[in-house]
């Protein structure tokens, strides 16, 4: 029981990590959602720790891609963000935990392996994550820094393109997983997140409102 309930706070940490760089990237306030955030994340964490314990194999792959589903379905359904803004959304705040996290995880530890020894390791870990980017999201939003532009001013080519490289990146952010190698995830994150930046920097000079 304990061990649920712990798996079930410190992956709220990592979770509003994810919802808070999602959506302070793009200007929008995670507090007028925060309630109904919690209620999502808690919906995704039991999902999660029942992946882990019942398809620990298969949870390595599915629980990450579905988890990005639910996120896209939440910021349509509850941010009434527009569908493709809402797929950038959710793989912007994975990528940049994926870059916060391991980050954390090697100037703390120097590995996965050394991280792994102890499990309050991983709940430390976590726990940076959400106040490292649940703080800096805050402040950055407070002093006008993100990205604000129209989706819907995108032309359907440029939507086109927009999904392929989704598609791509979820891919590649799946494989990273699978291969498991802290450095090559590091270097594929910041390559991902110099991308993401690119283009919402080019969107916002050419679709800005």
């Amino acid at each position: 029981m304990s061990d649920f309930l712990l798996f079930m706070l410190f992956s709220t940490f990592e979770g509003l990590a994810v919802y808070a760089a999602a959506t302070y990237t793009f200007r929008i306030n995670l507090r007028r959602y925060i309630w109904h955030t919690l209620l999502i994340l808690e919906i995704i964490n039991v999902q999660n720790y029942l992946a882990r314990t019942e398809l620990h194999e298969i949870a390595t792959v599915a629980a990450p891609l579905l988890n990005i589903l639910i996120s896209i379905l939440f910021f349509v359904v509850v941010v009434r963000a527009p569908l493709l803004w809402s797929g950038v959304m959710a793989v912007t705040g994975v990528v940049v935990i994926g870059v916060v996290q391991t980050s954390l995880i090697f100037g703390i530890f120097g590995g996965v392996d050394q991280m792994n020894t102890e499990i309050t390791n991983t709940y430390l870990i976590q726990f940076l994550t959400g106040f490292v980017v649940v703080v800096t999201g805050n402040i950055l939003y407070r002093r006008g820094f993100g990205f604000t532009f129209d989706f819907d001013k995108v032309l359907r080519f440029e939507r086109l393109g927009v999904i392929v490289a989704m598609i791509l990146t979820i891919s590649f952010i799946l494989g990273m997983m699978l291969l498991g190698d802290l450095r090559f995830n590091l270097v594929g994150f910041l390559v991902v997140l110099a991308g993401l930046l690119f283009f919402a920097i080019r969107r916002e000079r050419t679709h800005g409102i």
